[in-house]
Parts: C-alpha cells; sequence; structure tokens
C-alpha cells in the first residue's frame, strides 16, 4: 500500500531526524570560523523556526496536504537549528561543554522524531480519545527540549 503523501513527508522528516541522531553519536562536528555572535543570532532564529514548525505540525494534522506542508518546514527547520547547534559544538574544545551541547541536541532529536511520529499517528485516527492532547504534549516537549538547548549552549560560551 502506498503511503499518503503527508505521511510520506512525516516519514522523510523522521528519517533524516534518525540520521542527525547517528551523527551525534559519532562525536563529530563541524569546524567552524564564523563568530559566535553570528552562531547565536542564527541559534535564536533557527530556534524560534522550529518552535514555529512545531505549532504547524498541530495545526495541520487534520489535513493531509497542509500535513505534507508542514512536515517538510519543520523537517528544514529541524536541520537548520541542528546544523547550527554542531557548528557551536565543534567551536566549543571543553569535552564536558560538548557534551552538555550534544545532550540537548539529541533531546531535541528525540523529541521531534516522537512529536512527528505522534502526529502520523492522530491524522490516522482523529477521533482517537486523547489524540489531540498527545499531539499538544508532543509539542510541547519539542519546544521544552528547544528552550533548554537554547539556554544550556548559551550558558557554554557565557
Amino acid at each position: 500500500m502506498e503511503a499518503v503523501p503527508s505521511h510520506a513527508e512525516l516519514d522523510l522528516a523522521m528519517e533524516n531526524i534518525n540520521e542527525t541522531l547517528n551523527i551525534l553519536n559519532s562525536g563529530e562536528f563541524p569546524p567552524s570560523d564564523r563568530p559566535y555572535g553570528e552562531l547565536q543570532t542564527e541559534l535564536n532564529s533557527a530556534a524560534a523556526g522550529l518552535t514555529t514548525a512545531s505549532s504547524e505540525v498541530v495545526q495541520a494534522v487534520e489535513r493531509h496536504d497542509q500535513l505534507a506542508e508542514s512536515s517538510q518546514r519543520f523537517g528544514d527547520a529541524f536541520n537548520r537549528l541542528l546544523a547550527v547547534s554542531m557548528e557551536m559544538a565543534g567551536q566549543t574544545e571543553d569535552r564536558e561543554s560538548q557534551t552538555v551541547m550534544v545532550s540537548s541536541m539529541k533531546s531535541v532529536t528525540v523529541n521531534s522524531s516522537k512529536l512527528l511520529g505522534t502526529a502520523k499517528s492522530v491524522s490516522q485516527d482523529l477521533t482517537r480519545p486523547n489524540a489531540k492532547n498527545q499531539l499538544a504534549g508532543a509539542a510541547r516537549a519539542v519546544t521544552e527540549s528547544i528552550n533548554r538547548l537554547h539556554f544550556r549552549f548559551k550558558n557554554v560560551f557565557a
């Protein structure tokens, strides 16, 4: 059976998120020669973008055409946040700080995957008891993990 277009987009976004987890587990981060202030500004923007994209996924779950688009935007926003986060992690030489940063990135990654998985499940059965509450909770977990990442990264470079 062929996947519904919105589910194909969700599956692709989840696959990309899982690949990111593998990269994080490798512990190898790209070097960066960009100034910290520039990276921090980009991190702020990327964090806001992923938070917005999370809300869009929740709002689009009832419409398959919108869910496909919001899933793609979520995947793009996730990739942007994790790319700048990995670049910042690559700038720090302190292993303990880098470990804290990686932990924060993994939290965003896992919660993002859970959100998309929940969105897929809910979109298949909108009448399931507590479906929307579960979806809202998954989105809240993404937002909270983004906030923790942002806080921890700010403190590492403070």
